[in-house]
C-alpha cells in the first residue's frame, strides 16, 4: 500500500466518496434542470442557455475527475491514461475553435492541463 497504513487509506477512501458525491449531485441536478427545461414548448429559443449549462457541467465533471484522481495520488494508487487525456484535449481544442469561429465577438478562456485557466 505505498507505505500507507490501513487508516490513512480508510481516510483517502473517505475523501474520493465525499468528492465524487458533491461531483456527481452537482452534475446531476444540473442535467435534470436542463432535461425538465427541454421539455417546455420555448425550449429552442435558449439554446445558448443550454450550450451554458452543458459547459457547465462538463466543467464539473471535469473538476470532480481531478479531485477523485488528486486524492488517489495522494493515496499512492491513480490510474493515468494518456490517450484518453490527449483525446479529450484534443476533442476539448476543437469546439473552443468552432465556438471562437461562430462566436467571433466572443472570446472564451480555456482550462490547461493544469486547470489553470488561460485565453483560447
Amino acid at each position: 500500500m505505498a507505505g500507507k497504513s490501513i487508516l490513512e487509506m480508510g481516510e483517502h477512501i473517505r475523501s474520493m466518496d465525499c468528492r465524487s458525491q458533491l461531483g456527481f449531485d452537482r452534475i446531476y441536478a444540473l442535467a435534470a434542470v436542463s432535461q425538465l427545461a427541454m421539455q417546455a414548448p420555448e425550449a429552442h429559443r435558449g439554446l445558448e442557455v443550454f450550450a451554458q449549462v452543458f459547459s457547465v457541467i462538463e466543467d464539473l465533471a471535469y473538476e470532480a475527475m481531478n479531485d477523485i484522481n488528486s486524492e488517489a495520488e495522494q493515496a499512492g494508487r491513480f490510474h493515468f491514461d494518456d490517450g484518453v487525456k490527449r483525446a479529450r484535449h484534443q476533442a476539448r481544442s476543437v469546439f473552443l475553435q468552432s465556438q471562437i469561429k461562430h462566436h467571433p465577438g466572443k472570446r472564451r478562456e480555456a482550462k490547461s492541463e493544469s486547470g489553470c485557466l488561460q485565453p483560447a
